[in-house]
């Protein structure tokens, strides 16, 4: 019996949920998220893990990640990405940017893989698979019926090939001239992984809690597996021959055989992927934005305070999953489904009863009880709405915040469901319409969520009915149609946005040791710990941030030409207000250092990271040295937008700057909202062929600083090309620009 996994360190430095992470072969670690980028993460001493890169050109979020070892012509080895924007991207490990792009499927690129032969394989929501050549699809794997979610390569007894799991149930296996040998079906749900496990067989898991493995030459399931009670999303085989799946219930096993010997819960509740590492031990990443490394050999396992740490963490999330209510409601106190056996005492009357764990709602429709959903939290109906979504044949849980827009919304839950994009416009229109205030009725209607007395949305073929003149139904909620409200709800963004990647203390480190002529650029050995140590600043005591706020003093006032990277540590520091302290103290109260280069030349990579400092000071409300309107003085606003790079940084802060603005209104700063405004529109409006991402940033500071008060939006109105600039945007091939665009163009008529 092998050793138990026990936890080993976090990964922290990801916004938003881990979808997917693999192995070097050198022990480093590769997360790809939903924040649209990826990271490639070293062990350092201690079991604290560094970000050594930041990997990004993708303009919708990461699905997957793969990685490929040094080979003749990649003597770095490689790292292959895939995205909702429907691309692939290949990076050199060392390199930001990527070295190629491959373009081809019409829908997101869900997995990626590399061949031994060196190739790329792809799948896509556009029901194919693909092979590449580097920037070239060598040959295209048509046959499934639906979204191919996971693509593998194999060597079946010894015979290379392909096998994909899809939506449609089914796994198929391929030659590499786009053959299908072999279709595999007894999943009843989307298969979502596959890995070889043998010369002759493979193994998947679906939607429907299972593994399955199939011998690919007999076709046929040799065994099923009913592993978890949710959707399976990753699996991963350990060297010994152990295999370790994931789940939509926190959960990640360790199976040996048919026999789990082991589960490991999570803090989180989507355990999105799950990887093995060539000495054994796992990395695995949820929906928290965290990849979390286990290992079983004691001598790698985290010292006791970070166990005690991560065991109150696992206990206080498990304990919330497992209380047995949801929000004030106690499941305990609902009847079993037997009391489907009793009718209900009017048309729409709605039922929640105990199965299996979980709490199903069921409403008395046409003489019989119809299930409508699960009930997955209950909900202060003052802050948001919980809809029942049905979408081909699939019923979800849709929250909608009550001071957010609805398209928005509907964005957010395709995201986070992996639905298709061409339900947006939908699924936004149902929840506009239904969040408006209710009329009194002497019944309630028939397709009712019983949780809010409003409509479920339930599309289905036959929904649309004829409609008096002047109305227009929805087809697929057979209700009226959208129609433009009184007063356009505007996106109004309340949490700041923070650049808080890991510093990157060995390349920092060599760079200044370049400046042999300047004493002052010299990193000790223990400068570099502290630097090393930035990410956990919050625990540390007075002396230590002391020391740490004096060698970023040092390094930040260096001569402008060399304080790129004195900069990129005080954009750390910045974000903790002891250590910020420290830093002020040591600069003798002066922070105009870290700004310095914000008034610079924009191509300079110093102007960036300056930028950056003052967008997380911003953030966190720092700003006690400065006034408002010296945050907006410290940029060139009409010369910001000519350069990616710094345009980027340029919106983050005009973002954090209007976030500031609308939760603290002050008649005072009259002028300085409105200077912020201005700095948007030249932005927006300069004519500049800007990345998506500095786009989306520059219309949620619109939108933030117009959803704060009528005085902007009526200043708005008022500049010159705002609105014909904002229209054009509404039809933005970025769903996320085009909804917030569409509402702003209503509100600035």
């Amino acid at each position: 019996m092998a050793e138990p996994f026990i936890f080993r360190a976090y990964l922290l430095g990801h916004t938003s949920d881990v979808r997917s992470v693999c192995w070097t072969h050198d022990g480093r670690v590769v997360t790809g998220s939903r924040d649209m980028t990826a990271k490639l993460w070293s062990a350092m001493d201690d079991n604290i893990y560094l970000c050594d890169n930041t990997f990004s050109g993708h303009s919708r979020y990461i699905m997957s990640v793969a990685y490929a070892p040094p080979s003749e012509h990649f003597p770095n080895g490689r790292i292959a990405t895939g995205s909702l924007d429907g691309t692939a991207l290949i990076f050199d490990p060392l390199v930001p940017e990527p070295l190629q792009k491959l373009e081809g499927h019409t829908n997101a690129v869900c997995s990626v893989a590399f061949a031994s032969a060196g190739h790329v394989v792809t799948s896509s929501w556009d029901a194919t698979a693909r092979i590449w050549d580097g920037p070239q699809c060598l040959t295209t794997l048509q046959g499934h019926e639906k979204s191919v979610l996971c693509a593998t390569p194999v060597a079946i007894a010894g015979t290379p090939g392909v096998v994909t799991g899809s939506a449609d149930q089914t796994v198929r296996a391929w030659t590499p001239d786009g053959a299908c040998v072999q279709v595999l079906r007894g999943h009843t749900d989307a298969v979502r992984q596959l890995l070889q496990l043998s010369d002759t067989d493979v193994v998947s898991c679906a939607n429907d809690g299972t593994l399955r493995i199939w011998s690919v030459s007999a076709g046929v399931c040799i065994t099923t597996i009913d592993a978890h009670s949710a959707y399976i999303y990753s699996i991963c085989l350990l060297p010994n021959g152990d295999l370790v799946s994931s789940a939509e219930d926190g959960q990640v096993k360790v199976w040996q055989g048919s026999e789990c010997v082991q589960v490991l819960k999570q803090p989180c509740l989507s355990v999105w992927c799950v990887a093995a590492s060539p000495n054994g031990d796992l990395a695995i990443g949820g929906n928290d934005g965290a990849a979390r490394l286990y290992t079983r050999d004691p001598a790698r396992a985290a010292e006791s305070a970070a166990l005690q740490a991560f065991e109150a963490e696992l206990q206080a999330a498990v304990a919330a999953r497992e209380s047995g209510k949801l929000g004030d409601l106690s499941t305990e106190n609902l009847p079993s489904r037997s009391a489907l056996a009793q009718p209900g005492k009017s048309e729409g009357d709605p039922l929640l009863v105990r199965h299996g764990g979980k709490v199903e709602a069921y409403q008395w429709v046409g003489g019989t009880w119809v299930f409508t959903g699960e009930v997955t939290d209950a909900v202060d109906n003052k802050k948001e709405t919980p809809f029942t979504i049905e979408l081909d044949g699939r019923k979800y849980t849709l929250r909608h915040p009550h001071d957010q827009n609805p398209y928005v919304t509907a964005q957010k839950f395709i995201y986070e469901n992996d639905l298709d994009q061409s339900f947006l416009e939908e699924i936004a229109r149902f929840v506009e319409a239904n969040t408006t205030a209710p009329t009194l009725t002497t019944a309630m209607p028939v397709n009712v969520d019983p949780f809010t007395s409003r409509g479920a949305y339930r599309p289905t073929a036959n929904a649309a009915q004829s409609a008096p003149a002047g109305q227009y139904r929805d087809p697929f909620t057979g209700k009226n149609a959208y129609t433009t409200p009184a007063a356009v709800q505007l996106l109004v963004n309340r949490q700041p946005l923070t650049f808080d990647a890991a510093l990157n203390v060995p390349a920092l480190a060599k760079k200044l040791a370049e400046y042999t002529d300047t004493p002052a650029a010299a990193l000790s050995a223990s400068d570099q710990a502290m630097l090393g140590a930035l990410g956990g600043l919050g625990d540390s005591g007075d002396d230590a941030l002391a020391a740490v706020g004096a060698i970023v003093a040092r390094l930040a006032t260096l001569p402008p030409a060399r304080r790129l990277p004195g900069l990129d540590a005080a954009r750390l520091v910045v974000l903790h207000a002891r250590a910020r302290d420290h830093l002020y103290a040591a600069l003798g109260g002066n922070i105009e250092p870290l700004l310095f280069e914000c008034r610079g030349a924009q191509p300079d990579p110093a102007y960036a990271v300056s930028v950056r400092v003052l967008t997380n000071l911003v953030a966190q409300g720092a700003l006690a040295p400065l006034a408002r309107a010296r945050a907006l003085q410290a940029v060139d606003w009409p010369a910001a937008w000519a350069h990616k790079a710094s345009a980027l940084s340029i919106a983050t802060l005009a973002v954090n700057l209007a976030t500031q603005f609308a939760a603290a209104p002050d008649p005072d700063a009259a002028p300085d909202e409105l200077e912020c405004l201005r700095a948007v529109s030249i932005g927006l409006t300069s004519g500049i062929d800007l990345e998506a991402e500095t786009t989306y940033r520059l219309t949620v500071a619109l939108s933030t600083l117009m959803g704060a008060g009528n005085t902007l939006r009526d200043a708005a109105r008022t500049i010159d090309g705002l609105r014909a600039r904002v229209q054009t945007l509404s039809t933005h091939l970025d769903a996320r620009i085009a909804s917030i665009a569409g509402n702003l163009t209503r509100a600035l008529t």
